[in-house]
């Protein structure tokens, strides 16, 4: 399903019963009119009960097909019945007779042209009503989706170090005006960490806990904690301040010496990490993502590192990019990208694949991309 289609399907499902009302009795009042339309055709010769019957008809068919289109497809098949059905009953043998003589058609046929143009009046005055009521909501919401559109920025900004140490380039693309995900860098004395996270689902509920997550962070880390704690820290504090049913992938690396970086992934992709002669290894760690269980343990672990070694912390937004053919863009292909590429900056490591996801296709999660390279 395409963005633009799972926005439209969300607009639709959080539109109040109110709103929704009010657009149906719209769609109801438009195609009313060819009940009337129908006696017309006839020469005006319909009784009038299927006149009534006939407007009914047309504009219950087209509350169906509004309904099916827009909420659930599940009332299709009822209004495919309703449309086709409906011609196979003998009305006329329980609705029989009508106008016959000359001015009964005349009176008949002006009946119909008021009832045409009270529906059309009905069905302009509901829509405009409708359309206002849910377009101030929708620039209301598109204030408010703006700002803490801003604040996700301010809170996860593009990274771009490049000094003495470390060359580093972050970057997050997310699905909707607030992400989920987050990239963080933390330089204090002899220590860097670089990761990222991912809160499940999307919208400002993830988008505000990416923002305690990292204030959290930020306060519990102190030169010398290792990231197990650190994260054994900030479950503790944040479980019961988010959501039930929210929890948080991790990847990160905390390098603490000159040759020694740790890592740490909870239920987070894993990192890859590729040396200058272009071997490749992943760094991964099998437990469960934070604030699934309350005082929950992490393990961590600490491998060598030497110049020119290069690390790619992603989220499964990457690898998940999905093409027309409903293929994803894969960790063998991104792989193959990051060998290729790997003699490049980091800056143009990460324009590389985001110019390669961009060609394959498109990606319902957030987007995020880590690209370390030790001096």
């Amino acid at each position: 399903m395409k963005a633009k289609d799972i926005a439209s399907k969300r607009f639709w499902h959080r539109m109040p019963v109110s709103s929704t009302i009010n657009f149906l009795a719209a769609v109801f009042f438009i195609f009313a009119p060819m009940g009337f339309i129908m006696d017309i055709w006839r020469g005006g010769t319909l009784s009038i009960e299927r006149v009534w019957l006939f407007v009914l008809y047309s504009g219950l068919v087209a509350i169906g097909y509004a309904f099916s289109f827009t909420r659930t497809f599940i009332a299709f098949p009822f209004a495919l019945i309703l449309q086709f059905g409906f011609h196979f009953i003998p009305w006329g043998r329980y609705f029989p007779g009508g106008p016959e003589t000359a001015s009964e058609i005349q009176g008949r046929l002006i009946f119909d042209g008021v009832g045409i143009i009270v529906c059309i009046v009905l069905a302009y005055i509901i829509f405009i009503r409708f359309i206002t009521r849910v377009g101030i909501k929708q620039i209301e919401l598109s204030k408010e989706m703006e700002l803490a559109g801003d604040i996700h920025r301010v809170l996860a900004p593009d990274i771009i170090i490049n000094n003495e140490r470390f060359e580093i380039t972050g970057r997050s693309k997310p699905t909707d005006e607030v992400g989920g995900d987050l990239i963080d860098f933390i330089s204090k004395d002899e220590e860097t960490i670089v990761y990222m996270i991912d809160v499940s689902g999307h919208g400002v509920g993830p988008g505000l806990l990416t923002g305690m997550f990292k204030a959290s962070f930020q306060s519990i880390y102190a030169p010398g904690k290792t990231l197990k704690t650190i994260l054994k820290n900030l479950n503790d504090v944040l479980l019961n301040q988010r959501k039930k049913g929210m929890f948080v992938t991790f990847g990160g690396l905390r390098f603490y010496d000159k040759n020694k970086v740790e890592f740490l992934i909870a239920g987070h992709p894993p990192i890859i990490k590729i040396d200058k002669e272009g071997n490749i290894e992943e760094l991964k760690i099998t437990q469960l993502p934070l604030l699934t269980l309350l005082r929950s343990e992490f393990k961590n672990q600490t491998i060598s590192t030497n110049p020119g070694d290069l690390f790619i912390i992603y989220s499964d937004g990457i690898f998940e990019t999905m093409n027309k053919k409903g293929e994803d863009f894969g960790f063998d292909r991104l792989n193959k990208l990051i060998i290729d590429t790997r003699t490049l900056s980091t800056v143009e490591i990460s324009e590389r694949i985001f110019k390669e996801l961009n060609a394959h296709g498109s990606s319902h999660d957030d987007q995020s991309l880590i690209v370390i390279r030790k001096k």
